[in-house]
């Protein structure tokens, strides 16, 4: 690096590419009696690439710091100057440097990564523990009302709740209720429909631990990962949260104001097969809104109804089929269909009954219809 590169020459770092790396590498040269450009590159260089080109956004970063007084260089070594640490005590919300650079690191930069510095001492130093990290990962990511020590059984609730409001596209949230009102299974099913590939991931715990690591982009659940992944996104510029919910086109509109097209019964689906329009994980944008689901819901189960005037019933998973037949846009699972069902009997929007007497020919059909809700389980969708 030319000594023309490193001269010191005071200038603004509003609104320069990257803040977040540029902080990283203050924050670094400030602890452990600074730091050499190869030690900034070995320890910061996992955030932002790998090999010789991880270098070059750091060397930037540490050449910005020189010239703005916020870097000081001796033998080699780059240590933070007092503009730099009082810089660097602001951004962090702090009055004094932690002990070593890992505390620094795992702490006080990833509760800025996550918009927490201002938070309770406490609230941070809880950082250091994997299940409140990774709660903190998706109470920001969602934009989840609970705090940082949530359990687990509330996150899998909360999250549930976000999964049921996408089924409808991300339309009905001021009306839902604290709850789904579906069985802690059937709640953690639905909650890993937000997962790229939906499935049960077993337990709360590890829902938490997969969406968290999506969240961030880690390829595994380890904590570590998850580490890494948030600094990164932080030292690029990316933030931690989904993209707000796009407004819906005015073709689904259209589409969706259009009584669908007639059809025969179909064939139900097999067991645990997602759809086709599932799988490709369609926009929330172009998913029904409550009084749509109910109107499309209400047509396809008259037209499956078997039973006499006055009791005319229809089984949920042959009305899902008809369903997604007649919208495959819609890319509902059954998963998300049926709790979209149960949601709509919460309410008083359409009626679900369960059946009583099980014929042995329908149960596989009567196994994919059950909607367990508290101490019931439906199966039937009845018709006015």
């Amino acid at each position: 690096m030319t000594a023309a590169v490193l001269e010191r020459k005071p200038h603004a770092a509003a609104g320069e590419a990257t803040p977040g790396l540029r902080l990283m590498v203050l924050a670094r040269i400030a602890c452990d009696e600074g730091a050499t450009r190869p030690e900034l590159a070995r320890e910061l260089g996992p955030y932002v690439g790998v090999g010789p080109v991880a270098r070059m956004p750091i060397e930037a970063k540490l050449a910005n710091l020189v010239r703005a007084g916020h870097a000081i260089e001796s033998r080699s070594r780059f240590s933070a100057s007092p503009e730099g640490l009082e810089h660097l005590y602001a951004e962090l919300n702090i009055k004094a440097l932690p002990k070593t650079w890992v505390d620094l690191r795992d702490i006080r930069l990833v509760g800025k990564a996550l918009g927490l510095e201002r938070k309770a001492p406490s609230r941070l130093k809880g950082l250091t523990e994997p299940d409140v990290l990774r709660a903190e990962v998706l109470i920001r990511f969602y934009r989840l009302d609970l705090k940082g020590n949530s359990s687990a059984i509330k996150l899998r609730t909360a999250l549930a709740l976000g999964a049921l409001e996408r089924a409808f596209g991300n339309r009905i949230k001021g009306d839902l209720s604290a709850s789904t009102g579906l069985n802690a299974k059937a709640s953690r099913v639905l909650a890993g429909q937000l997962l790229r590939k939906p499935r049960d991931a077993g337990t709360d715990k590890r829902l938490v631990a997969m969406l968290a690591a999506e969240a961030v982009g880690s390829p595994k659940i380890d904590i570590v990962l998850l580490r890494v992944g948030i600094l990164e996104r932080y030292a690029l510029g990316k933030p931690i949260a989904a993209p707000p919910p796009r407004p819906e086109p005015v073709a689904v509109q259209q589409a969706a104001a259009q009584p669908p097209v007639a059809l025969a019964r179909p064939a139900p689906p097999a067991p645990n097969a997602p759809s086709t329009a599932s799988a490709q994980r369609p926009s929330a944008a172009s998913r029904p809104d409550l009084p749509g689901f109910v109107k499309v819901v209400q047509e396809a189960a008259t037209a499956q109804a078997e039973g006499w005037p006055g009791n005319r019933k229809a089984l949920v998973s042959r009305v899902y089929a008809a369903v997604s037949a007649g919208h495959p846009g819609w890319g509902l699972s059954l998963v998300e269909f049926r709790a979209m069902l149960a949601e709509c009997h919460r309410i008083g929007k359409l009626a679900l009954v369960t059946a009583d007497l099980k014929d042995k020919r329908l149960l596989d059909e009567l196994k994919q219809s059950a909607i367990a809700y508290k101490n019931t389980v439906w199966h039937l969708v009845r018709v006015e």
